[in-house]
């Protein structure tokens, strides 16, 4: 198992272990997989595209630049997520 899919798991833990809503978590996920299918497969074409040695200095700022759209296009849902979970006297700014 990837070092990646490990820590994946870990933050689900973490997160459904604050708050206790595994379910929820899960319906949540199918209700909003078809706008996170577009991400899964651009990921796997920039991983497969990083395998070769020859492409990969030309798709190292790829990855960067979609880790960055991914979270600026859901900031605000990724915010209220957070804040959510965060004690009351520690909010992120939205």
């Amino acid at each position: 198992m990837s070092y990646g899919l490990v820590g994946l798991y870990g933050i689900y833990l973490i997160f459904v272990g604050v708050r206790g809503n595994a379910n929820a978590l899960v319906a949540n996920v199918s209700q909003d997989g078809k706008n996170f299918i577009p991400w899964v497969l651009a990921v796997l074409v920039l991983r497969a595209a990083y395998a070769s040695d020859t492409l990969r200095p030309m798709v190292k700022p790829f990855i960067g630049l979609a880790a960055l759209t991914f979270f600026l296009k859901n900031y605000a849902k990724v915010v209220s997520q957070v804040n959510q979970i965060m004690p009351a006297n520690v909010q992120l700014p939205t």
